[in-house]
């Protein structure tokens, strides 16, 4: 076997370091356990299922595909704190950079957002910048953590860049100038999301432009298939690196009022996304294998509970709730379903009512039978539920 003494005197020179005494300068070493401890701390999202809670995210497609409208509405959706299109999401400020067209952004998609949603008078975490940045500049990249310091006392949850090649020094294809740009944005905002807007690659409408590095750097990305002459956009997860992808959504972009007239007078208009009844949203997806006959013990107990829950006291959805409930089922709250399969426990016939029924003795072996049954129909997609609601998923209705 070869040796090389010169890295041999290296190694031995570096033995004596005591990890207590160390001036810091060494690597952190995950052991097993610690790969464990991590694995404790569930998958985290900004949109359950569309953008993680940290990491970089492309959004991609062709031109005239309503990309930087749906990026607007993801990132307003965010910082107002309201679900996106029937998908959860975690709350935070919301940076969006209009590196092109910005003066349409804040004179008519901003306000024309919030004046369809009713949220004109509200003051969320987002901000608009509207001039250059380039976040494969160090110190603009620190500029804009402090900027977001400033106005909202902490960094930003997301940043929406529009668009990708603005917002940084040379060419997207070049593996030097791409690599400034994502140490950049690591390093600064290691907590945050980033959101680049780029179009199609040159030829090859299946990945963004730009060199590979940055095709294959992004932890999200997400495509964007528009037709400009019917207002319409589908959305895809084309891939995410640790979580599974597939998901879609249909919007068509509406014409809304932005409070603000032309020299003549007319009103000025602006497009808002609003998803449409062609993607079901995923409390609805009938399941891949239809086993609603197949359930037995707790789980057939539990669904059948539901049903008697809804048809005893179902009701509308709030209106506060649209946005995380489908609008065409009926809730009851959790603590009705519950109690509803408490009865059916206690007493197979039902014949009692919730409030009437006998208390049991082993009143903590029904509550941990309840939740893993209620885990388990929605894991099978029978059941849906958001905060105190619950609902019988679309299609499960005999």
């Amino acid at each position: 076997m070869m040796q090389h003494p010169h890295i041999l005197a290296e190694i031995d020179k570096a033995r004596p370091v005591d990890p207590a005494t160390d001036d810091g300068e060494l690597f952190p070493a995950l052991s097993l356990a610690d790969c464990l401890a991590r694995q404790q701390r569930p998958a985290r999202w900004l949109i359950k299922g569309w953008l993680p809670e940290s990491g970089l995210a492309v959004l991609f497609g062709p031109s005239n595909a309503f990309k930087s409208f749906v990026a607007l509405d993801m990132a307003l959706h965010i910082a107002h704190g309201i679900g996106w299109h029937g998908h959860r999401i975690a709350q935070a400020p919301a940076l969006y950079l209009a590196l092109e067209g910005s003066d349409g952004v804040v004179r008519q998609r901003f306000p024309g957002w919030h004046r369809h949603h009713a949220l004109m008078e509200t003051n969320p975490p987002a901000r608009v910048i509207e001039v250059p940045v380039v976040l494969s500049r160090l110190p603009d990249a620190e500029k804009l953590m402090r900027t977001s310091l400033a106005a909202f006392g902490r960094p930003p949850g997301v940043i929406v860049v529009d668009v990708l090649k603005r917002a940084m020094d040379g060419s997207d294809s070049d593996d030097k100038d791409v690599a400034a740009l994502l140490e950049s944005c690591r390093r600064v905002f290691p907590a945050a999301l980033i959101l680049f807007i780029t179009h199609s690659g040159w030829g090859d409408n299946n990945r963004s432009r730009g060199h590979s590095d940055l095709w294959g750097s992004f932890d999200t990305r997400l495509k964007a298939n528009g037709e400009a002459a019917a207002r319409r956009v589908t959305l895809e997860v084309e891939r995410h690196k640790d979580a599974d992808g597939g998901g879609a959504i249909v919007f068509e972009l509406v014409t809304v009022e932005t409070g603000m007239a032309d020299e003549e007078g007319q009103s000025v208009t602006t497009l808002v996304p609003v998803r449409t009844d062609d993607a079901p949203r995923p409390q609805e997806k009938p399941p891949a294998n239809d086993n609603r006959n197949n359930l037995t013990g707790n789980n057939a107990i539990a669904l059948e509970a539901l049903k008697d829950a809804l048809a005893r006291g179902g009701q509308k959805p709030p209106s506060d709730q649209h946005d995380n409930i489908p609008t065409s089922v009926m809730v009851v709250t959790l603590d009705a379903w519950r109690e509803r399969f408490y009865g059916r426990k206690r007493d197979p016939d039902d014949t009692v009512e919730p409030d009437e029924a006998k208390q049991e003795p082993k009143q903590d072996t029904l509550k941990k039978a309840f939740g893993r049954a209620r885990d388990a129909l929605q894991g099978k997609k029978l059941v849906g539920a958001w905060g105190d609601y619950c609902w019988l998923v679309k299609g499960d209705t005999n």
